[in-house]
């Protein structure tokens, strides 16, 4: 679970509404300092509700103030932040024991039922923000995989009869640039020289005959790196990687598409 847990405010000792102020104007400028407005509405949005509901607590039926509060805690979890899940389960559960649970204007937890509440709370916006966020990496990974399909299909439909060579080298660069986020891309047309970092079609990345591992050490920052340009057994050029100012860490997938590209060169 990500972000530092949220201590439990002091003890309250003045029964009144008000007794809480402080501690809860504290932690609520300090949440929008540091985290910003979703978790800010987590921290306040239930104290407000809760408040707004106190006058009629005695007439209210419980479980239906629970499930409104329960659909608060799903909107916020479904944002995909867990922080921000957690403290709207949290703040849901003190401040419905604070205002509409017996002992009222307290935080004590009085009845194992209202400890089963609490806990209930907690576990579905975990549950919710994480399938919230299972939901948007599975969306990102279809739109990283289209970006790929657009980018090899751009490459594609360069037609070699009507473009110099030239151009498509420039167009696969462009796009190997963008899928490994590297700094630059150039072709050469030799054959890569002894000892530089070679980048195969297993998405492997081998110097000096060992496998550099991509995914602990990053893409090598200290040389080119190429991808040769076959035709049939022959190499016939190469593309040279440069990936110097910062280390990057792609995936396999990426370093594959990145060859495949560089495969349509031996089509111009």
């Amino acid at each position: 679970m990500s972000g530092a847990p949220y201590g439990s405010p002091p003890p309250v000792t003045d029964r009144r509404p008000h007794a809480s102020a402080p501690w809860t104007v504290a932690l609520a400028h300090s949440v929008a300092q540091r985290t910003g407005p979703r978790r800010l509405v987590a921290l306040l949005a239930p104290a407000f509700g809760a408040a707004a509901l106190a006058p009629a607590r005695e007439s209210i039926d419980v479980a239906a103030v629970v499930l409104l509060f329960a659909l608060l805690v799903v909107a916020v979890a479904a944002s995909g932040d867990r922080v921000a899940g957690l403290i709207a389960c949290v703040s849901t559960a003190a401040w419905l024991d604070f205002f509409l649970l017996p002992p009222y204007f307290t935080f004590r937890i009085g009845r194992g039922e209202d400890v089963i509440l609490a806990l209930l709370f907690a576990l579905v916006g975990l549950a919710v923000t994480e399938l919230a966020l299972r939901g948007r990496r599975q969306a990102a990974e279809v739109a990283r995989r289209s970006g790929y399909v657009d980018g090899i299909l751009q490459v594609l439909r360069i037609d070699p009869d009507q473009a110099s060579g030239h151009d498509r080298q420039q167009a696969i660069c462009r796009e190997i640039t963008r899928v490994l986020g590297i700094d630059s891309c150039r072709y050469v047309e030799a054959a890569p020289a002894g000892g530089c970092p070679i980048l195969h079609d297993t998405g492997e990345i081998s110097q000096a005959g060992t496998v550099v591992d991509v995914s602990r050490n990053g893409l090598p920052t200290t040389s080119e790196i190429a991808i040769p340009v076959r035709r049939g057994d022959l190499v016939v050029g190469h593309f040279a990687l440069v990936s110097a100012t910062r280390v990057r860490y792609p995936r396999t997938d990426e370093l594959k598409v990145a060859v495949l590209l560089a495969d349509q060169a031996a089509q111009g």
